[in-house]
């Protein structure tokens, strides 16, 4: 890791190389100073600290994601969770997955299942966990926090990152407090920006707009307790109808289902204000019928 230069016009030095465990950080606050405290942020920490390296973590959000968001980790990644000491909460709340269902609809046929897929056949693919665990996100989080914790490490919140500058013996963070804009500073030879796919690290460290392509795709996603007479709902499936548009449904925890559900431009609202959640259940009905779908409860 090595810091990029001033997005401030401050002056550009040349920083020590490496990290090392002594507790003598040259006048720093902490060797790294870790943006965003999601699953990649946490992760990262949660291992320099297992490594004696000094970790800072700051994040925008007053607290943990409390649902929702990612939705399942692969094999490799359950493996590595083992190897940490972590996996044991996750295997036991999560959903296995072993399969993935395809099914399609035309203007004349009906939905039908036209596909089914292993994940992981055996004696193709050697992973010791055959399966995608579903999670959701603050349930990985949790694990980090709680692994965290017990060395001594909390994460600082609503404190959004604001801008750097490189220094003689690294960098200096500027962050401000959500509810008195007030701003922090924090000082480390690293830092390391994990803060998502709107990083306010990356557009600092650019010195420019980020180029690259964006889709206008609009999808509406919902966690709940469903009734269904569809026969894969316990699988991973996609559904596709090619007058009404897709739907992803995937098992959740607590017999709860995410479906994922395309809003299809010809009947996508006018304005987010008008994507209810009544309005996203309606284009579920249309795109799994003629499956009955109702929901006992939504998830929070």
């Amino acid at each position: 890791m090595t810091p990029a230069k001033d997005n401030e016009g401050f002056r550009d030095e040349t920083m020590h190389n490496g990290i090392d465990s002594d507790p003598e950080i040259e006048g720093n606050d902490s060797h790294v100073t870790v943006i965003g405290a999601g699953p990649a942020g946490l992760m990262l920490a949660s291992n320099l600290v297992r490594y004696g390296i000094k970790t800072t973590i700051v994040d925008d959000r007053a607290d943990k994601t409390s649902t929702g968001r990612a939705d399942g980790l692969q094999p490799k990644t359950i493996e590595t969770f083992k190897q940490l000491g972590l996996a044991g909460p996750l295997l036991q709340k999560g959903a296995r997955i072993y399969d993935i269902c395809f099914w399609n609809g035309t203007a004349t046929q009906p939905l039908r299942r036209i596909g089914r897929e292993i994940h992981y056949p055996p004696g193709v693919v050697d992973v010791q966990d055959p399966f995608i665990l579903l999670v959701h996100q603050g349930m990985v989080e949790d694990v980090f926090l709680d692994d965290l914790r017990i060395r001594g490490v909390e994460v600082i919140r609503s404190m959004p990152f604001s801008r750097y500058k490189e220094t003689a013996t690294g960098v200096e963070i500027e962050c401000l407090e959500s509810t008195t804009g007030k701003p922090k500073t924090f000082t480390s030879r690293y830092m390391v920006g994990c803060d998502g796919a709107h990083s306010r690290v990356r557009k600092s460290l650019l010195h420019g707009p980020y180029e690259g392509e964006r889709s206008n795709s609009t999808w509406g996603v919902l966690d709940g307790v469903i009734e269904t007479d569809f026969p894969d709902i316990w699988s991973k499936t996609v559904i596709s109808s090619e007058t009404e548009g897709s739907v992803l449904c995937i098992p959740r925890e607590k017999n709860m289902t995410r479906l994922y559900i395309e809003m299809n431009p010809g009947a996508t609202p006018s304005s987010s204000e008008a994507a209810t959640e009544e309005f996203v259940m309606e284009r579920a009905k249309a795109i799994m019928a003629p499956f009955k779908l109702s929901w006992k409860s939504i998830g929070k």
